[in-house]
């Protein structure tokens, strides 16, 4: 640029960098944790913020199939610059959903290829219960007349899901649990100069007797 007074001349140099406007979609939270029984749903919430300098538009939610993940709320048409909305999902569980566990991830994008992920994991669970027995039989007196049962042995049972657990000591080498939930239980028993046992295993109010039976 040259600027003229009085005969004078001086030049001055600009430089600059021209940056293209473009939107940021940023969620929170990002990752998404749920337990949900069998024949119910739960709702849960996302915020999803354009943190850029341009609206973002075109958005499209993305959701896998048979992931017992629903969009509830309508998708809005854009999100301005520097603002947010909040989106709302379900997770429905039909009642004969098998227990256990599904994750995944729901896409959020727009036409501007600015994109979020959300991490879901949806814990299966009942709200049915039963009762278990276990019978701890002894290896050393198995063929014996009688079959004695192990008289000293302990027996820990862990749901991590259902934040379970219990840890109890066997005196006659039965023990009974009343009232349990359906679900996957870690089992361990061990006794005193004996093998150990340790097993996950399922267990779900199918019969009128649960029997687990321990060989130590």
């Amino acid at each position: 640029i040259t600027v003229a007074a009085n005969g004078l001349t001086e030049r001055i140099h600009l430089r600059f960098k021209l940056k293209q406007l473009k939107p940021l979609l940023v969620a929170t939270p990002t990752t998404v944790s749920q337990k949900v029984a069998q024949g119910t749903s739960k709702m849960w919430r996302i915020k999803v913020e354009n943190k850029g300098k341009k609206n973002a538009t075109g958005l499209k939610i993305e959701i896998p199939d048979n992931s017992n993940v629903y969009l509830v709320s309508s998708v809005p048409h854009f999100i301005e610059a520097q603002s947010s909305v909040e989106l709302t999902f379900s997770t429905r569980i039909s009642p004969d959903e098998p227990l256990g566990e599904k994750h995944g991830q729901v896409l959020i994008s727009c036409s501007e290829s600015s994109h979020v992920y959300i991490s879901y994991r949806i814990y299966i669970t009942s709200t049915s219960t039963l009762n278990l027995t276990v019978v701890v039989e002894d290896e050393f007196t198995f063929f014996a007349e009688g079959k004695p049962l192990v008289q000293d042995s302990t027996i820990t049972m862990q749901n991590r899901i259902l934040d379970f657990y219990n840890r109890s000591a066997i005196a006659n080498g039965t023990i009974t649990f009343e009232n349990m939930f359906e679900g996957l239980y870690e089992i361990y028993v061990d006794s005193p100069g004996h093998n150990s046992y340790r097993e996950v295993t399922l267990f779900q109010n199918e019969n009128e007797e649960n029997i687990l039976y321990v060989f130590l």
